[in-house]
């Protein structure tokens, strides 16, 4: 009788531990001894019924929502995480990272005997796979490095496509509004991005505070892809490979370098590349995220939400499947973008499928191209074309800095954004993944369609002209 009370004690906390345990995390642990792991405290903020000075958080500016945010977060980290602290310097001698944002930990090579035993504790929540990476099944190809006045003036396929030189015919080119990339890195001396990097003080001079953080004090990407991804947004000044080449873009080296945890809240403060001189007032006004991960990051999604900080995610590359849009594009009102394929009404097949995991979220939320896609190389000031959804999510980053400008009042409006973005797309219906009783449009496949920003202004200038600045 002893024995059968111990077994099945045994197979109830071995069930406790694997609800907490993210299912990424747990197939690594199925060959793997150790893992690189993202830990949830459970004690967290409850944004939408926050009350500070007995006002709804959703009462206040951006700004202001900004500053309220950072502190609560801070005295939940202070709060909860000191005894899991303890046990992890005493117990594991485990060296970890610390992070308010999402109320969080961040272990590299967590021991799988480790992470069984933290998922015991009352005070975790959830324990996540933390291994973010570049999206695979991107081709990409060299471009001839050849300039001459006739690239200079060439749109590309990409930026053409969703009407972006209609809206600077208008005189709207981003100018004013501040994109965030977490990528691979950048080469912010590249002759495309120069002028938009927010470091750039002419000339060859550079302030990067503020503007980058990294393993290293200047910017640098030995990869490319984030340098290709910053192009997207903003590039321009050489050959017009940006949605929004009036915008200015600052980075932080997510994958192979600080991680996602540490640049989302960089993000939503960033500081001096030495970490200190903490400013919210300095944090971007959109991000863009072109990775997939085990982790979910929503915590730290929603909180730079919550701050006037759209959020804008590559959907996948785990296409023509059903269900294999990437983990962390889970978040209300975050924007996952599929790739639409160059010049055409369908999205690529490689392009991730929903339906969302999360009911109630349309995913993907919006098309844009990604294939074929032309900008800045990090070799020798250079070109090359990629394909993938990470090519789609910096189009539509761009394109909320064009909106953004020509329409002040929508900046750091992330509801009434979307909505624009939902009502001025131009649908693209199927009945691919649906389930019984789906709509044709919004769908699983390409979401409310491909996105056309010189329509959302048109109709946002109708809407929210006349209303204040948020």
């Amino acid at each position: 009788m002893k024995l059968l009370i111990l077994l099945i004690l045994a197979v109830a906390v071995t069930s406790f531990n694997v609800n907490k345990i993210h299912p990424a995390l747990i197939n690594r642990l199925k060959t793997k001894s150790n893992a690189n792991v993202l830990i949830y405290m459970k004690e967290y903020m409850d944004f939408d019924n926050h009350m500070h000075n007995g006002k709804l958080l959703s009462t206040y500016t951006a700004d202001e929502r900004a500053e309220i945010i950072i502190k609560t977060l801070e005295t939940i980290q202070q709060r909860s995480q000191k005894s899991i602290q303890e046990i992890l310097k005493a117990k594991y001698h485990t060296e970890f990272e610390s992070y308010w944002i999402s109320n969080s930990i961040v272990i590299k090579n967590c021991p799988k005997s480790s992470i069984l035993g933290l998922a015991m504790r009352s005070d975790v929540k959830e324990i996540f796979l933390d291994n973010p990476s570049v999206d695979p099944m991107e081709e990409t190809t060299t471009v001839s490095e050849k300039h001459n006045e006739e690239t200079r003036k060439q749109v590309e396929h990409n930026i053409a496509f969703v009407k972006a030189p209609e809206v600077w015919a208008q005189g709207f080119t981003g100018k004013g509004i501040v994109v965030g990339v977490a990528d691979t890195g950048l080469i912010h001396t590249h002759p495309a991005i120069k002028n938009s990097y927010r470091g750039f003080q002419g000339g060859n001079r550079y302030n990067h505070d503020y503007n980058w953080k990294g393993r290293t004090n200047t910017p640098t990407d030995s990869n490319g892809h984030g340098t290709h991804c910053s192009g997207t947004v903003a590039g321009g000044f050489d050959r017009k490979i940006g949605v929004a080449p009036g915008a200015k873009v600052l980075h932080c080296a997510a994958l192979g370098g600080v991680g996602v945890t540490a640049c989302n809240q960089w993000f939503l403060a960033p500081t001096r590349v030495n970490g200190s001189g903490r400013q919210t007032s300095m944090r971007p006004h959109i991000i863009s995220n072109s990775y997939r991960s085990g982790a979910t990051y929503d915590r730290e999604y929603t909180a730079l939400i919550n701050a006037g900080v759209a959020v804008v995610n590559s959907a996948g590359n785990g296409g023509n499947r059903c269900g294999t849009v990437n983990t962390n594009v889970r978040t209300r009102n975050q924007i996952a973008v599929a790739n639409q394929v160059r010049g055409g009404t369908a999205v690529a097949r490689s392009s991730a499928r929903g339906p969302s995991p999360v009911s109630g979220l349309v995913r993907p939320f919006i098309a844009a191209p990604g294939s074929q896609v032309v900008s800045a190389d990090n070799r020798s000031n250079g070109y090359t074309s990629k394909t993938g959804t990470s090519m789609s999510c910096p189009n539509v980053a761009g394109g909320l800095a064009l909106i953004w400008e020509a329409v002040p009042s929508l900046r750091r409006n992330i509801a009434a954004t979307n909505r624009i973005l939902e009502r001025s797309s131009t649908a693209l219906p199927t009945d691919e993944c649906n389930r019984s009783g789906d709509p044709r449009h919004p769908n699983h496949v390409t979401g409310w369609g491909t996105a056309n920003y010189e329509r959302a202004i048109r109709l946002a200038k109708v809407q929210f002209e006349s209303l204040p600045d948020n």
